[in-house]
């Protein structure tokens, strides 16, 4: 049906996304600069992909997709705590990092979509300005 339709395209683009970042990361070099990299490519993916990347971010899965652990979702969600807790002081609390994992995706959610709506330019430079310090402080 048109809901699973729609979802497969969803878990596909986080896929995408996913494959993405972590290219990047590796590229990169891991450690801060994979960080930062991962960070810009969610950006980049976003801005190459507006309209996958938009229904991405609206579409909710239905409840016979909400029991899968498996979904690419949950996985790129994963990635982002793994790496955030990387990048925290050893012995961080459960609390702190999950701020952190919240406060370095809505920085790069929040400049991908002003971008995608023309409020800030869709300029490299301020891609590549994203630093691990904006991301988890």
């Amino acid at each position: 049906d048109k809901q699973a339709l729609v979802f497969a395209m969803c878990e596909r683009g986080a896929e995408a996304l996913g494959k993405a970042q972590v290219s990047a990361m590796e590229a990169a070099g891991g450690g801060t600069a994979g960080f930062d990299a991962a960070g810009q490519a969610y950006i980049r993916f976003a801005l190459e992909n507006p309209a996958l990347f938009r229904m991405m971010m609206t579409t909710r899965p239905s409840a016979e997709y909400l029991d899968l652990d498996i979904s690419t979702v949950n996985h790129a969600m994963r990635l982002l705590r793994e790496n955030v807790e990387k990048m925290l002081p050893e012995g961080s609390s459960e609390a702190s990092r999950q701020m952190a994992a919240i406060h370095a995706w809505s920085l790069v959610h929040g400049m991908a979509m002003l971008m995608l709506d023309g409020q800030i330019p869709a300029d490299e430079a301020i891609i590549r300005s994203i630093s691990r310090n904006d991301l988890v402080g």
